[in-house]
């Protein structure tokens, strides 16, 4: 990423990997709502039957405790 980049964008992107941005991406799905079985077909993560493999996916995601207490709150009504 740091070869295309300009010399004032190098501090911005810091250490960045692609594999970096797989990670914010999956937890930036998660928190617009995306379910883990359309970030496992978005992000590749499916098995040999084809079908999502929510597992792989899961560890690329994390779950805030405000995520769960709003979670909580739809719930009640």
């Amino acid at each position: 990423m740091r070869s295309r980049a300009t010399r004032d964008e190098w501090e911005l992107i810091g250490d960045a990997t692609f594999h970096d941005l797989r990670h914010n991406f999956a937890h930036w799905a998660r928190e617009a709502g995306w379910r883990l079985e359309e970030g496992a077909y978005y992000l590749g993560h499916v098995t040999r039957k084809g079908t999502p493999d929510i597992s792989t996916t899961a560890r690329y995601t994390q779950v805030s405790r405000e995520d769960v207490k709003e979670k909580l709150k739809d719930l009640r009504g």
